[in-house]
This record gives structure tokens, sequence and C-alpha cells, in this order.
């Protein structure tokens, strides 16, 4: 089964959870375990998690209390196990993700490992280094005040995808941010062709300028996923069109928390999270928030997107 495959039916067996309070712990503990373990990509997390969930039984997650405890039980293979001497049961249940090309890896829990130690629990990975740039990007001195030497880092991975941040006065509507088509620019400095900016409104820096950099990113990565950047025709293309609010700052918010960076949750989201008893709305797109999610993170960091076939 693909990566996508995974995702999507993972998003369904969350959509037919019947009781409402239910489905809202189970999203927020998708959430959660593919915020804080990074070490697994978003697809694999969400899909880890979904079988945890089932696995632990729904009275657990429902305790955020918890959530520390149970997202840092250990999840190894079997050859993993077997270095510290230790083999899954002939009984043991293997939580199942997808692996390299379209495989399936098996992991299990020290509760299916006879002789593994029940206490143990797994460090979180914390910041994880910016790939070296691959071709000349600004320093984004100019951002200094704003942000650090690693997300200025991010800012110039942006520019390998063809995309350039830039503080911009006169944005339409007070708006503290823009995706920006309209002004596609020739360099030779940059690799090529400017394609589109991330306008950044320097009245709006008390926003945080990281959290406006996630919002943007996301929505050109959902105009990206979805093929409206193949035909954009004569009219500026719009995430909004495309995607709900909710599903862009979900998007952007696990991005951001997965990268380790203090930034801002948008509006909506943060009015959703902030109710651990309302599940999302019917029509939200569970598989497009964690695809967007994933792509926001591999495009920040330096790893290149790939769309899933």
């Amino acid at each position: 089964m693909d990566r996508v495959r995974y995702l999507v039916e993972t998003a369904r067996e969350v959509a037919h959870i019947p009781e409402a309070g239910r489905r809202a712990a189970v999203e927020r503990w998708l959430l959660e375990y593919a915020a804080l373990n990074v070490h697994l990509d978003v697809i694999q997390a969400v899909v880890v998690a979904e079988q945890l969930a089932r696995r632990y039984g729904y009275w657990a997650i429902t305790d955020e209390r918890s959530w520390d405890r149970l997202c840092r039980v250990p999840l190894r293979t079997e050859l993993e196990w077997s270095l510290d001497g230790v083999y899954p049961a002939d009984f043991a249940r293997p939580i199942s993700t997808p692996g390299p090309r379209d495989g399936e890896v098996e992991l299990f829990l020290p509760e299916d490992v006879p002789g593994a130690p029940l206490d143990e629990r797994s460090e979180l990975v914390g910041h994880r280094d910016v790939a070296a740039p691959e071709v000349p990007v600004p320093d984004f001195m100019d951002f200094a005040d704003c942000v650090g030497e690693r997300e200025r880092a991010m800012l110039g991975k942006i520019v390998e995808v063809h995309g350039l941040v830039r503080w911009e006065v006169d944005l339409p509507g007070g708006l503290p941010c823009q995706l920006d088509f309209e002004d596609p620019e020739e360099t030779e400095i940059y690799g090529g062709e400017i394609y589109f900016h991330l306008n950044i409104s320097p009245f709006a820096a008390n926003r945080g300028v990281m959290g406006m950099v996630l919002q943007l990113t996301a929505e050109l990565m959902v105009l990206y996923l979805l093929g409206v950047l193949e035909d954009p025709g004569d009219v500026e293309p719009d995430a909004r069109e495309w995607a709900s609010p909710l599903e862009l700052e979900l998007a952007a918010w696990l991005a951001g928390r997965r990268l380790r960076l203090d930034a801002r949750t948008g509006p909506v989201a943060a009015g959703w999270l902030m109710d651990p008893h309302l599940p999302a709305p019917e029509e939200l797109r569970w598989a497009l928030v964690f695809d967007v999610a994933e792509a926001v993170e591999g495009t920040l960091l330096g790893h290149r997107y790939q769309v899933n076939d």
C-alpha cells in the first residue's frame, strides 16, 4: 500500500468514529503524536498514532496528561529490538506503517517484546538542522531582528523552490502577509527565476514572522498538491478557495511544532484546539492537512518534497 493510501485509510477510520467526543480526542491525539515524534515523517506518525489509539483504548488518550508518556513509548522493528537481545513474542501485534518504496514496516511495543523494559521512554528529537543551501541564497539579515539564524536558513530554503520572502509595506486591505504570484523576477543570483513572493508587512512583524511564513508556505503547498499551479489560468490562484482556514492553519501549526518553531497559532485553529470536546467539521480533510504539513516541513528543512504517485 502506498503512502497516500495509508493516509487516506487512516483519515477514513477517524471520520467513521461515531461518538463526537471520542472523535475529537483521537483527532487531537494524532496531532500531538505527529508533532512530538519527528523521527517518523508526518504520514508515518499519523498512521502509527491511529493504531495506537485503538491499541491503548480511547479512554487512555482522552486524558491529555498522559500524552507525554504515551507519545514516548518506544516503537522498534524486530531487528532493532534484537540488538538489545530481545525479540517480539509470537502473540505480538505489530504496528504497521508505510516504509520505503511503498513497502511496509512493522513496529513493536515493549509489551509485545518479552524482556523489554516497560518503563522506558524515548527521548524526543529537538531542533533539526536545516540542510545546507543548494544554490546561492540571501542572508536575510533584514529579518535578523525578528528571527534567528536557523529560521533565516529556512527562508533560504524557500528560494530553492523559486520563492522569496520579503518585506512589503503596501499590502492590499491591510493584510499582514500575502502569497504573491504577480511579480515574478529573473535572477541569476539565486539559481533561476523567482516565481512567487511571500510578502510580510513590517507593521505586522510583532505577530511573528515565522508564523506568517508557515501560513504562506502552507497556502503554497495546498496549491501545489492539488495541482492548481499546473494550470493557474489568468487569475492569481488563492489557496483559500481550495482549503478551509482550519485546514490551512492546522497544517501550518503542525509543521511549526515539528520544526520546533515558536510560531503563533492561527485564530481558527487556536479556537478549535481550545475546546478538547469539539470534533473537527465533517468536511475537514485530514489527509490534506497532514500531507500539507509534511510538505511545509520538508520545504523549510530542505528535503525536496515529491508528490506521492
